[in-house]
């Protein structure tokens, strides 16, 4: 996918947890490490889970954390669900940043894909995450379509057989 810092991440006991990034020539943050459980809502590797994961396994994860950040302001729920609805639509979540996060420091765009077993149920979510301006937010741009692809690639070699398209 470029030049671009690419993150692995899966389900552990506490939600989304990365556990390996590798950086580009030029990373995004240096506050990008292993082991790190990300926000379900508000990451593109957490909302990639929340889309495609097991519902089973992250409602309540993301309903805690939903209550956290806007108690029952619907507004909130309702900009998390669109965000869902249309991760779900284009087979691949994202985030796009308008304003520096707290965690990197700058202002990112992310993408992350599926990465499913032969079961059909999501183990990884293979992620990038960039500078916003190195990083197109277009659903149909190069580094997201690359990033698909690879995703698919992973998917397969895991003996994930997609259905067939129409």
């Amino acid at each position: 996918i470029g030049q671009r810092t690419l993150g692995l991440a899966v389900w552990g006991n506490k939600g989304a947890t990365i556990v390996r990034w590798e950086p580009s020539r030029q990373p995004v943050s240096p506050y990008l490490q292993t082991g790190v459980v990300v926000s379900l809502t508000q990451s593109a590797t957490g909302l990639a889970f929340a889309a495609f994961h097991r519902e089973e396994a992250t409602h309540t994860a993301v309903d805690l954390e939903l209550e956290a950040r806007a108690g029952n302001d619907p507004f909130v729920r309702s900009g998390f669900a669109t965000r869902l609805s249309e991760a779900r639509q284009h087979g691949l979540a994202r985030a796009v940043g308008e304003a520096p996060s707290q965690r990197h420091q700058v202002t990112v765009n992310a993408f992350s894909a599926p990465v499913f077993d032969a079961r059909g149920d999501m183990v990884i979510a293979l992620s990038t995450t960039c500078r916003a301006d190195m990083l197109e937010p277009d659903w149909d741009g190069a580094v997201p379509r690359a990033l698909c692809e690879a995703a698919r690639m992973l998917s397969a070699r895991l003996g994930h057989q997609a259905p067939a398209s129409h």
